[in-house]
């Protein structure tokens, strides 16, 4: 076979191999196409990374950080407990911190304590029908579903030792003698301010720090009269 003829059998062999080429395309329905891209929006996005949403604490907090809520106060069960209109349902409120003596509850079996009448009708006086602030600490709400705050008098913005003596009515229940200190972990934010001021109301004699005996100790002191 001369060359002229080698070429032009090479030329075959490549023509035919070309023409089996496109009839193999044309029979399995041409090239693949690319798949259509999604919009992209947060429904179409895989879960981890679709936007996550996180429970922020109520309330706006203050330039100091401390966030509050505002309430109502509707009723009060005792000197440290009361009832609150708080987002239009009512809500018991157990005051953190602080313990102020008994009253009576004979369905439960609780006896009158010495000055709980007097702790109640303080508390009475003081905050029925009353636009107040909570502030809620570690634990939110205690096992009997109350939920367990700093009521303050009015919306707090440093939270300097003075202001809590002066806004907030669980230290105003230590100062004036209507309560003892019962400090529940986790719920400490304030526990050293109001140590030191049961330490000052005691001293003085006020309120319950003034019966017979001592409310703390059980000594013998002061009469009921509160005289110093």
């Amino acid at each position: 076979m001369n060359n002229l003829a080698r070429l032009r059998f090479a030329a075959l062999i490549i023509f035919l191999a070309f023409a089996l080429a496109l009839l193999a395309g044309c029979a399995g329905g041409g090239p693949p196409q690319a798949a259509p891209q999604k919009d992209r929006t947060a429904q179409d996005q895989p879960a981890a990374q679709a936007p996550v949403q996180t429970q922020q604490p109520p309330g706006t907090p203050t330039q100091a950080g401390i966030r509050t809520v505002q309430a109502t106060v509707i009723s009060v069960s005792d000197g440290d407990t009361v009832h609150v209109n708080f987002n239009g349902r009512d809500e018991r409120v157990r005051m953190i911190g602080v313990n102020c003596p008994e009253i009576s509850h004979p369905d439960l079996g609780i006896k009158e304590e010495p000055y709980g009448r007097e702790a109640k009708a303080h508390t009475e006086r003081q905050l029925s029908d009353r636009q107040v602030w909570l502030e809620f600490d570690v634990q939110e709400r205690d096992n009997y579903g109350r939920l367990l705050a700093y009521v303050w008098l009015e919306p707090p913005s440093s939270g300097s030792e003075d202001e809590v003596r002066a806004k907030m009515y669980n230290a105003r229940l230590l100062l004036d003698g209507y309560a003892q200190v019962m400090t529940v972990p986790p719920n400490v934010k304030y526990a050293n301010l109001f140590a030191k001021f049961q330490r000052e109301a005691r001293e003085a004699g006020k309120g319950l720090w003034g019966l017979s005996p001592d409310p703390a100790t059980g000594d013998a002191g002061k009469q009921a009269s509160g005289t110093q």
